[in-house]
């Protein structure tokens, strides 16, 4: 809704690699205001060829495809990123 505030939660886990094959056992988990929309624990994110992958940076923005034929304004307030829920 035009002018409201809404909690973003996302949770994501990298999924493991066992013998150089990535098990696909990685979680994203995706809640709004409180209610969980998004719950999947069986995510392939990296493979036995890329095993040490990890997250080393964090975007956060709107998907409006190729652009918006508007103005679009985003604020972001009480930002926080921790290593659990």
């Amino acid at each position: 809704a035009r002018g409201a505030w809404h909690r973003v939660e996302v949770l994501i886990r990298m999924n493991s690699v066992q013998d150089g094959i990535g098990i696909p056992d990685g979680v994203v988990q995706y809640w709004l205001d409180g209610a969980l929309l998004l719950d999947l624990d069986d995510v392939l994110l990296r493979t036995g060829e890329n095993a040490r992958m990890a997250f080393d940076q964090l975007l956060i923005g709107p998907y409006i495809g190729s652009g918006s034929p508007v103005e679009q304004v985003y604020w972001v307030d009480e930002l926080e990123v921790a290593d659990r829920r």
